[in-house]
C-alpha cells in the first residue's frame, strides 16, 4: 500500500471549513487514477472515491467527514479513515445499476408491487423517459443534459392534435406534464440512490420542475346547478351524480362500493379503494343517510350499491358520456368532468365556513396543503368581509334585472 498521503486543505476539519461551497468534490490524488474526494455543505461535508476506469471515472459515497461530530471511524470519518476507505475501492458494485433503464426497471416493479398508480407511470415511462434517455448512463447525466430534456418534453407538440385553450394555457399544460414525468425520473433514480443500486454524482437533485404551472382552476357548481344536472342526468348515472354530491368520493371508489360499505348506525359510508390506498369513511348528511338506504335496500352485503341500467357494473370511463350529455341537457357549458362533482362538495362546504382540515378529512386528502390550494379562497375571511363593508357602492342607480334562478 502507498504511504498516507497528507493535504493542508482536506487533513482538518478547520483546513475544510475555509474551502468554498461547489458542486463538484475537492478531490486529492493518492495514487494514479484513484483519489479522494470532500463535497462541503451547509451542515458538514461528505467523503467520496474516485476511480479511473479507462474510458470514464466511477464514483462513490464513503462516509461523513468530521466537521462537526467527532470520527468513529464507521459513519464518521477523519481524512486519515476516508483515505484509508477509499484505498479499499467501491465495496457492493455487483449488481450496480448501468443505465437510466435499468433505475427505471427496479422502480417499476416497486411500484407494480406497492402503488396502484403503476399503469399511469409505467406509461408516462414507456412513453417519454425510456425511448430519450433510457439507454443513457447514469454517471453521464448532467444538470445541462436532465434539463435539457425536460424542457423538450415541455416544448410545443410537432402533430396535428388540435390543442384546445390560449397558448399560455397549452403551455402550462405542458410544463405540467414535463414536471410529472421529470418525478418519476428523479424517483426511480433516488430509489436506485437509497438503495445501494448506484454509487455517484446526483445531478438530477439540483434540476427543478417549472414553477408556478399546477392547475389554477379547480371548476364546481353551485347548489342550484347541481340540481339541475341531476335533473338532466339519465336514471342510473343520476345515482351515481347524487351519490358524488353526497360525499365527495371519486367516480371509482363509487363504484367500487359494496351495501356493507353503508353503516346505517353511524351514518357513514366507508372507502375501501381509495387514490391513497387508506380505508376512510364519510359522514353523511340526513338526506345522504336517506338516499343511501334507499340505494341498499334489499340488496345483499356483496352487491355493489351503484350499477349501471342494465344491472352491469360501471367501468372505467363509462361515466365521461353521460356527464357530457348530462351537462348539454342542463345547459352547463362549457361541460364538466365528473370531478367536478367532487370539488362540487369541498367547494360548498367551504363556502359555509367548514375548517380545511374538516373538509381534507372527508376528501381523504394526505395534508392540508391539497386541501388549502383547492378551497381556501372560498371560506369566509376578515378581508372580505372587510371590503365588503367598507367600500362604497357606485351604482348610480338600482337595476331590476334579476338572474332568474330554477324552482
Amino acid at each position: 500500500m502507498s504511504r498516507q498521503i497528507r493535504d493542508y486543505r482536506l487533513d482538518s476539519p478547520e483546513g475544510r471549513s475555509k474551502l468554498a461551497r461547489q458542486h463538484e468534490p475537492y478531490y486529492r490524488t493518492i495514487i494514479p487514477g484513484l483519489a479522494i474526494g470532500y463535497r462541503k455543505g451547509r451542515r458538514g461535508g461528505t467523503w467520496s472515491g474516485r476511480k479511473w476506469t479507462g474510458d470514464e471515472y466511477e464514483k462513490w459515497p464513503i462516509g461523513l467527514a468530521d466537521d462537526i461530530v467527532d470520527a468513529d471511524g464507521v459513519e464518521v470519518l477523519s481524512f486519515t479513515q476516508a483515505d484509508a476507505k477509499v484505498r479499499l475501492g467501491p465495496t457492493g458494485s455487483a449488481g450496480k445499476m448501468e443505465t437510466v433503464n435499468d433505475a427505471l426497471l427496479y422502480y417499476m416493479e416497486n411500484q407494480k408491487a406497492e402503488a396502484r398508480s403503476a399503469p399511469v407511470t409505467q406509461y408516462m415511462v414507456s412513453r417519454h423517459i425510456t425511448p430519450t434517455i433510457g439507454k443513457k448512463r447514469i454517471s453521464k447525466l448532467t444538470v445541462a443534459s436532465i434539463k435539457k430534456w425536460r424542457n423538450e418534453l415541455a416544448a410545443p407538440r410537432t402533430d396535428k392534435k388540435k390543442s384546445t385553450g390560449s397558448p399560455k394555457e397549452q403551455r402550462r399544460k405542458r410544463q405540467a406534464t414535463a414536471n410529472r414525468i421529470l418525478t418519476v425520473l428523479k424517483a426511480s433514480l433516488n430509489l436506485a440512490l437509497m438503495d445501494g443500486k448506484y454509487r455517484g454524482e446526483t445531478p438530477w437533485k439540483l434540476v427543478k420542475p417549472f414553477k408556478d404551472v399546477d392547475a389554477t382552476e379547480h371548476p364546481f357548481l353551485t347548489r342550484d346547478e347541481a340540481i339541475r344536472l341531476q335533473n338532466a342526468s339519465a336514471a342510473d348515472f343520476r345515482l351515481l351524480v347524487r351519490g358524488a354530491l353526497e360525499t365527495g368520493c371519486r367516480y371509482g371508489e363509487l363504484t367500487a362500493m359494496k351495501q356493507s360499505d353503508f353503516n346505517a348506525d353511524s351514518g357513514t359510508v366507508r372507502v375501501r379503494e381509495s387514490k391513497s390506498g387508506k380505508v376512510r369513511h364519510v359522514n353523511l348528511t340526513i338526506s345522504g343517510q336517506e338516499f343511501f338506504d334507499e340505494l341498499v335496500a334489499g340488496k345483499k352485503r356483496s352487491e355493489l350499491i351503484f350499477l349501471k341500467a342494465d344491472g352491469e357494473p360501471w367501468g372505467k370511463s363509462h361515466q365521461r358520456r353521460p356527464m357530457l350529455d348530462a351537462c348539454k341537457n342542463a345547459n352547463i357549458s362549457p361541460p364538466l368532468s365528473f370531478k367536478a362533482l367532487r370539488t362540487t362538495y369541498g367547494s360548498l362546504l367551504a363556502m359555509e365556513g367548514v375548517p380545511l382540515q374538516v373538509i381534507g378529512a372527508a376528501l381523504g386528502h394526505k395534508g392540508i396543503r391539497i386541501t388549502q390550494e383547492h378551497y381556501a379562497h372560498l371560506l369566509p375571511n376578515h378581508v372580505a368581509d372587510t371590503i365588503r363593508d367598507k367600500l362604497p357602492t357606485f351604482a348610480t342607480e338600482k337595476s331590476k334585472v334579476r338572474t332568474l334562478k330554477p324552482r
